[in-house]
């Protein structure tokens, strides 16, 4: 292969890689495995889709899809937003600290 020459077929090698290395779940999968109610769910979709996080939710016309290491990435974001708020704009790290 001569240099500039990009190999498509390398690239989509790795795009299908990484598609298959993601979760993709239902939303009763997603339901049952993280023990949702339909308003807890349903309470969390419309944060996540207000989010940079919106693409955790996958919509085809038909089917809801959930892209669980999204999802993932949308929770932790959410916990860390809630802990800065209790504990103020620094986020607390010593355990020493919540103890005293």
């Amino acid at each position: 292969m001569r240099r500039g020459i990009v190999d498509n077929s390398r690239i989509k090698k790795a795009e299908i890689l990484k598609m298959s290395k993601e979760t993709w779940l239902t939303v009763e999968e997603l339901r049952k495995k993280y023990d949702y109610s339909v308003s807890a769910y349903t309470k969390r979709r419309k944060q996540c889709l207000l989010s940079p996080f919106q693409d955790a939710i996958v919509y085809d016309g038909q089917h809801t899809m959930i892209i669980e290491e999204r999802w993932q990435a949308f929770l932790k974001d959410r916990s860390k937003k809630h802990w800065q708020e209790v504990f103020g704009t620094q986020l607390v790290r010593d355990r020493r600290a919540l103890e005293g």
